[in-house]
């Protein structure tokens, strides 16, 4: 059953902010009218965005683009988007007109919660309808764990910078070792100077600290070559053993 959105705001206004919250994220300039025009249209049209205009559009006078930029930057994966997101569960504004599966869907703060839980795998219990004392217990809770996060994750990323500096390219990779694993290693040694970490199932000590060194190392190889070999190569190699155990 589908539920309309019934939060009686118009599409174009200014964000409200939940009292007593301070801001983590720094400030960005707002979208000229022909970056809005064409973000709007990139985002109807499902098509990617720079994390850049994404920020920009998350802080625009348009609750609509600003509800699709919270998704979009989601399933753009960049940790830099955590303190923008926080600060967006503020936003008490939604529009109207609109059919969605869930209510909340018309709200800012409903992708912004989504999009955190996505790109950290934490949830601090925000509920977009909850009342506005519960909602800012979580966003403080939020504030409260990124803090220390980034310091240490922000320590990986530039480990991670001083070993490619020396032409080190270490890549881990959570979960057990798979029937290509062996394959995929040695490839990526071979084609592209990529040493593969296996992790295993559990996480390390320093969690933070082990996704800023992957994203880092991550972001210069899709820099280097415009995609991501270890990923590439991966799926090709499972493609071919499906493709071989298809024949036999």
């Amino acid at each position: 059953m589908k539920y309309f959105c019934s939060i009686l705001i118009l599409l174009f206004c200014i964000p409200i902010v939940a009292s007593g919250i301070e801001h983590i994220a720094p400030k960005v300039a707002p979208l000229s009218a022909e970056q809005m025009s064409v973000v709007s249209e990139k985002l109807q049209q499902k098509q990617t965005v720079s994390f850049e205009l994404l920020i920009q559009a998350l802080n625009d006078d348009q609750t609509t683009l600003r509800a699709r930029a919270a998704n979009a930057l989601g399933n753009l994966g960049e940790m830099r988007a955590v303190p923008y997101l926080i600060d967006a569960l503020s936003d008490d504004s939604g529009h109207k007109g609109a059919e969605y599966p869930e209510g909340g869907m018309c709200t800012t703060r409903y992708w912004a919660n989504a999009s955190l839980k996505k790109l950290t795998d934490r949830d601090f219990g925000f509920v977009w309808d909850a009342p506005q004392p519960k909602r800012e217990e979580a966003i403080q809770k939020w504030i409260v764990w990124w803090k220390p996060y980034i310091e240490e994750y922000t320590e990986g990323e530039v480990a991670a910078l001083k070993d490619i500096k020396k032409g080190k390219y270490i890549y881990s990779i959570t979960g057990m070792p798979g029937p290509t694993s062996l394959q995929l290693e040695a490839e990526s040694a071979k084609h592209y100077g990529i040493t593969i970490d296996f992790h295993g199932c559990l996480r390390g000590p320093r969690v933070a600290y082990d996704r800023g060194y992957r994203d880092a190392v991550i972001k210069a190889l899709k820099k280097k070559y415009g995609f991501d070999p270890v990923e590439k190569l991966d799926h090709e190699l499972r493609a071919a053993k499906n493709q071989k155990g298809g024949r036999t």
